[in-house]
């Protein structure tokens, strides 16, 4: 995966159902490239070093974008929770997938929602199904449900973003434009 020009990342928590009380953090990582996608248990593994450097050489390439879905919220879930993993402390190419979409659709982001599940609907003409979204991710062990969830939300990433790739080509619309760096 390393290398790869399109990496898809989410992670996932424990849903909190009211106000008063406060998420764990991350209890699972997704990571993607167009062939592989790997879920990762935080709850076991957030204080290890060896994750913190592999993750690290992944994310700090700068031959691949990582790109994520609102995963601005996730960040600071990282910041506040796993404050032992480093990873994301430089990212030198982020695309938020949504900033990417309106670029390069902007007729269909005025019909509604650009969430990757109506991302995925006008591109591919495909549902995404997010039923487990809201499941306790922090249960082990993870259903295969969970699983499956788990890593089609970081892959679908990789395989919008070639899709909207060729499209922005044809649209004159800049990925390198786009995305930012972390850190």
């Amino acid at each position: 995966m390393r290398g790869q020009k399109f990496i898809g990342v989410d992670s996932e928590w424990r849903p909190v159902a009211t106000r008063w009380l406060e998420a764990n953090g991350p209890a699972v990582l997704q990571i993607a490239g167009y062939k592989e996608a790997f879920i990762i248990d935080l709850l076991a593994l957030k204080n290890s070093k060896k994750l913190d450097h592999m993750l690290a050489a992944i994310f700090q390439n700068p031959k691949s974008t990582i790109l994520g879905a609102g995963f601005s919220s996730d960040i600071s879930q990282f910041h506040k929770h796993c404050e032992n993993m480093k990873f994301l402390d430089y990212v030198p190419s982020f695309l938020e997938i949504q900033d990417f979409y309106k670029k390069v659709y902007p007729d269909l982001t005025d019909k509604g929602s650009s969430g990757i599940k109506s991302i995925c609907e006008n591109i591919l003409g495909k549902k995404l199904c997010k039923n487990e979204q809201v499941s306790n991710w922090e249960n082990r062990p993870l259903r295969y449900s969970q699983e499956h969830y788990g890593a089609l939300d970081a892959f679908i990433l990789v395989v919008v973003a070639k899709h909207m790739e060729q499209a922005a080509l044809k649209r004159k619309v800049k990925v390198a434009d786009l995305t930012k760096t972390i850190g």
